[in-house]
């Protein structure tokens, strides 16, 4: 009888153990996800500041503005993910899914979209200016400007990958998401596959970021 009980106590032990384990690793996939979405989003912000107003831009994105931000983005981070206790796996993933992911989508949209437009902007400026450039100093700073706009485009072909590598993982993850939160008649294997699978597609958006953007 002791025996028995040995045992039952042991069983629960690791149960609680293995518990304990999993959600240690859902906590931590949640804080580094949601880190990764925010940092995208700043990200872009910066681009979107270094084309738009370049002269500006090293007054207004400094040193101590880029530590704030990282230390806020990784704050809010771990105090959003605090939710998963309170709601679990599947309700957070949505929630997550229709806010951090969604809001991020929009500013990588926005900014790419902004940029895009105020490249095109000042090529047809530069073009029609040249046109009527006479001196040899306005004809080197029409070059020069030139040479910013080639890089400027770099930029924004480097936005364009970083929103494509977005929507390449995040978009089959939401529809997952979806599906294990409104699908009624999924059996526990499938869910079990779905989650990993889920969670699969957002750790490659962060694992293929970093070289977009390098």
């Amino acid at each position: 009888m002791i025996t028995v009980h040995i045992r039952e106590a042991r069983g629960t032990l690791n149960k609680g153990d293995l518990l304990w384990a999993f959600q240690m690793l859902h906590m931590l996939y949640f804080i580094l996800g949601t880190a990764s979405v925010l940092t995208l989003a700043a990200l872009a912000a910066d681009r979107y500041v270094l084309v738009t107003s370049p002269v500006k831009y090293k007054t207004k994105i400094t040193s101590k503005r880029a530590i704030v931000t990282s230390v806020f983005i990784w704050v809010a981070a771990l105090g959003f993910s605090l939710l998963y206790f309170k709601l679990g796996f599947f309700l957070y993933s949505f929630i997550f899914a229709n806010t951090a992911v969604l809001s991020t989508f929009f500013i990588l949209l926005f900014t790419h979209r902004s940029i895009l437009r105020h490249l095109r902007k000042r090529s047809n400026y530069l073009r029609d200016r040249r046109t009527v450039e006479s001196t040899i100093s306005e004809k080197r700073e029409s070059a020069k400007k030139i040479r910013n706009i080639k890089k400027e485009r770099k930029v924004a072909k480097a936005l364009s990958s970083v929103l494509i590598a977005f929507l390449a993982s995040f978009l089959p993850a939401c529809v997952i998401i979806y599906l294990l939160n409104f699908c009624l008649s999924c059996n526990c294997l499938l869910v079990h596959w779905l989650r990993d699978i889920q969670a699969l597609f957002v750790c490659l958006n962060s694992a293929v970021n970093p070289y977009l953007y390098a």
